[in-house]
């Protein structure tokens, strides 16, 4: 109340050192860091998975890069095996090897930049195999018939590698014909993969010229793709396509930001106050844009000081403007309404101290709930959560602090401007009021008196708020059919709940015309992608003494057990077994071979320190072993560091199935003291991905737990009665169970982009629900009946809660426009929220306040109060 009445005094000094505040606050945003890796964001930082990634990422940084095409038949032809998609093919392949980038001065070429492979030329895996990826070879087919296409196809062992030909997904994809020599003869789809190195400097700076190759190969591809889109279908991919792609969807949807805020002004001023149906002279459009103005502040602001804080920014924070913008008008429609709702007989002063104090509480009350939900949501230990909850928070803050201030501010200058007759939005025009007008204007300032109720039988419905007034009529004789149907809900809602399943999709979180989405289709769509159904899983030992012929035959034991287990399985590709072959031929170690080569396989070999050195060294030199080289990590001086041992999760379809993949085999590890205490540990790329549903349920309930213990302690405050807070937790818990369950029944999967909904969903509903609570116990009149109290309730309050959560979804509803469908997917949700949370807080909330006839606490109403 004194705040009310100090900014009527000094509007111009409020309004002037809340925007300076502001702006100060908006400096902040140049200390932002931006962040899209996805196991920096939904990984742990100190769990077990990030701590083996990081290690990994450090001691084998000789992993490979890619690059990659799919090619797929145009207009749903079936098959790709022809000599015109083929030429293409080999255009693409020429293009890659054309490629070159300038990196710090020097320029690197496609030779430059891949991974060479055991005959020291190029890297390469797919359809281009069975000509060695020798254009010439391609060229010597003569005529390039589509029959001559298929014998050059119909080899058993690949040219330059003599490895045996497998028709696999690394080449053909779709349904797959072959002839009565098993040879290929359809197929609807052919991948080509071409490899690159990964430097040191790749992984720990982020720069580096394969880096820079591949967002060359990225953009050529994609002039290719159009060029040849009306005689192939093509697909493109690297290393770094997810991180291209996460980065291209935070600003693809700055647009529709633009048009939730004038959506949002739109609304407002037809609904805000009185809106424009009583003329220019009293319509409320300056008000309306001064509100909206406050809240795109805040945001700003909020942003400023998060970034502050050092929480990252990442491409889910383009959802916050739209939340805010929805969530953050609220306020201005309770102060604007309790304002409005004072008699205008009374000074300007009293006026807006009067609402205030009856405004203040309330919105307080809901901006510390929003504000502490958000708030206990920042300590998840998925960044990419934590970091979207604390620039939330701290902008609902501000929001609520500049509706207390600001807002204010323009409502004194908005009111004296109407007072003086000046025209909406053009203060320098004056305004007459027509006969006509007035006594509209003063039938509906009467209509919003806080009289005692009419008779419901005299009762005529002119305004929103009448129709509010005659649903309370309506719900004090039948709030027995409204909670069983409620109710009824709310078992639907534990049914879905426990139907629900995990599962994140990447695609999701681009565009839905990203290359990065467009080749993932493609790839699962043909069954190209060899990860679908199995994951390579590597047994990871860092410093164990492999000299030692006990400790090598343990590896061996410890991954033949792997194999053994429930969602695991070979074949096993182990260095340790072909440098075992190795050493079995070699007369220094057996000195019967080659004539007799020594079987190590079972038993080990003893080796001397230099020993093992100086035969690592030799075994990395021979062509056909070559290929280990990036399963072991060497010292300076040529010792074994670190090592691994690779095998495959298989049946694991679903992220269940993960989980308990990922949990044996680390149980397994964990439980292994073969090597004189060291640690082994297992790692596979799916552990990025799965992890998070390790920890997500944990904390979710933890902070959902949190947030009630909140609303918990600060209604009593604002409620007073404990049954009505004991009924205010009733229906938040109500709610949220729902809210998880329509997740089910939208058909989505639970994960931690659906559990941001789940946090804000506590906030918003406590909002719609105390409203109406603080409203019915500050009727305290003892005149008053029950159903009379509920009247009044709903006349004064309903309306506000009603706008506020449509403007909420207003301003939210360019989401469902939206180019990435985790933000379409993340409006279904809010429009769940919005949807269930006014069901209950207008309707279920005032069934159970007419169903349970609670005594309001007696209270102390002044004598201005009154009049």
């Amino acid at each position: 109340e004194s705040l009310g009445r100090s900014v009527p005094r000094k509007p111009l000094l409020w309004f002037v050192s809340t925007l300076i505040l502001s702006f100060g606050c908006m400096a902040g945003v140049v200390t932002m860091t931006s962040k899209s890796a996805i196991v920096d964001l939904w990984v742990p930082a100190d769990s077990e998975a990030k701590v083996n990634y990081d290690y990994i990422d450090k001691v084998f940084a000789t992993s490979t890069n890619d690059v990659n095409v799919i090619f797929t038949a145009p207009n749903g032809e079936d098959n790709i095996l022809k000599s015109t998609y083929f030429d293409i093919l080999w255009e693409a392949d020429t293009l890659v090897r054309s490629l070159s980038v300038d990196f710090e001065g020097t320029t690197y070429t496609y030779e430059d930049l891949c991974m060479k492979n055991s005959v020291d030329v190029c890297d390469h895996s797919g359809a281009l195999e069975f000509w060695g990826h020798d254009k010439s070879a391609y060229d010597a087919i003569t005529p390039t018939t589509d029959a001559n296409l298929l014998a050059a196809l119909a080899i058993d062992n690949f040219p330059g590698t003599g490895e045996n030909v497998i028709y696999n997904p690394d080449c053909f994809g779709g349904t797959i014909t072959k002839d009565t020599n098993d040879y290929i003869e359809t197929a609807q789809s052919v991948k080509v993969t071409w490899w690159l190195q990964n430097q040191q400097a790749c992984i720990d700076d982020y720069l580096c010229p394969e880096l820079d190759f591949m967002t060359k190969f990225q953009e050529e591809m994609e002039k290719f793709v159009k060029t040849k889109s009306s005689e192939a279908n093509l697909a493109y991919h690297t290393s770094r396509a997810l991180d291209d792609a996460l980065g291209e969807a935070i600003g693809a949807d700055i647009p529709l930001v633009g048009a939730a805020y004038i959506i949002m002004i739109i609304t407002c001023c037809l609904s805000l106050g009185k809106g424009i149906r009583h003329g220019c002279a009293r319509s409320s459009c300056s008000l309306a844009g001064g509100g909206v103005f406050c809240v795109f502040l805040s945001t700003l602001a909020g942003f400023g000081i998060a970034a502050l804080t050092g929480a990252w920014f990442t491409s889910l924070h383009a959802l916050l403007p739209f939340i805010l913008v929805g969530i953050g008008v609220d306020d201005m429609y309770v102060i604007v309404n309790q304002f409005q709702l004072t008699r205008e007989s009374l000074d300007l002063e009293d006026r807006v101290g009067i609402a205030m104090k009856n405004a203040g509480i309330p919105i307080l009350y809901t901006s510390v709930t929003d504000f502490i939900a958000f708030l206990l949501g920042s300590t998840s230990s998925l960044k990419g959560i934590s970091s979207f909850c604390v620039y939330a928070a701290w902008a609902i803050l501000f929001d609520f602090f500049l509706q207390c201030t600001m807002f204010v501010a323009i409502l004194v200058w908005d009111h004296r401007r109407k007072e003086a007759k000046k025209m909406d939005c053009c203060i320098c025009i004056g305004v007459t009021e027509s006969e006509e007008e007035k006594p509209r204007f003063s039938r509906a300032m009467s209509e919003e008196m806080f009289g005692k109720p009419k008779k419901a039988e005299d009762l005529y419905i002119r305004t929103v708020s009448d129709a509010f007034e005659y649903f309370a009529i309506w719900l004090d004789k039948y709030w027995v059919a409204v909670v069983v149907i409620f109710l009824a809900w709310f078992g639907v809602g534990i049914w879905a709940s426990t139907e629900n399943t995990e599962g994140f999709d990447p695609n999701k979180l681009v565009l839905d015309d990203s290359f990065f989405k467009t080749y993932n289709v493609m790839n699962k769509k043909y069954g190209m992608s060899t990860y679908d159904a199995v994951a390579p899983v590597g047994i990871y030992l860092p410093d164990v003494d492999l000299t030692v012929a006990e400790n090598q035959v343990k590896v061996l034991e410890l991954t033949e057990s792997a194999t053994n287990l429930a969602n695991s399985n070979g074949p096993i590709s182990s260095w340790l077994v072909s440098f075992l072959s190795y050493l079995g031929t070699d007369t220094d170690v057996c000195g019967t071979a080659p004539a007799t080569p020594c079987d190590y396989s079972s038993t080990g070999v003893d080796l001397t320190d230099a020993q093992i050195k100086a035969k690592i060294v030799s075994f990395l030199a021979v062509d056909e072993y070559k290929v280990w080289a990036t399963d072991l990590s060497l010292g300076t001086d040529n010792s074994i560091e670190a090592s691994r041992t690779w095998l495959f999760h298989d049946k694991i379809d679903g992220v269940k199935e993960q989980i308990d993949a990922m949990n044996q085999i680390v149980d397994l590890c964990n439980a292994y003291t073969g090597f004189e205490g060291k640690k082994v540990f297992a790692d596979s790329w799916i552990y990025v991905y799965v992890y998070q549903f390790v920890v997500f349920f944990e904390e979710l309930m933890t902070n959902f737990g949190l947030v009630l213990v909140a609303v918990l302690i600060t209604s009593p405050v604002v409620l007073k009665q404990p049954i009505a807070v004991l009924l205010l937790l009733v229906t938040v818990a109500m709610i949220d169970t729902e809210l998880y369950g329509v997740v089910y029944l939208y058909g989505d999967n639970v994960n931690s982009l659906t559990g941001l909904g789940l946090v804000m969903a506590v906030g918003l509903v406590v909002d719609y629900n105390a409203h109406i609570c603080h409203a019915f116990f500050s009727n305290s009149d003892p005149e008053l009946t029950n159903v009379e109290r509920l009247r009044l309730t709903m006349k004064q309050m309903a309306r506000s809660v009603f706008f506020g959560g449509m403007t909420s979804l207003l301003g939210l509803l360019p989401l469902a426009f939206s180019q990435c469908e985790v933000f379409r997917v993340f409006f279904k949700m809010v429009l769940a929220i919005i949807l269930l949370g006014l069901a209950h807080g207008l309707i279920f909330m005032p069934a159970m306040l007419a169903a349970l006839k609670i005594e309001p606490p007696k209270g102390i109403v002044s004598a201005k109060e009154k009049q």
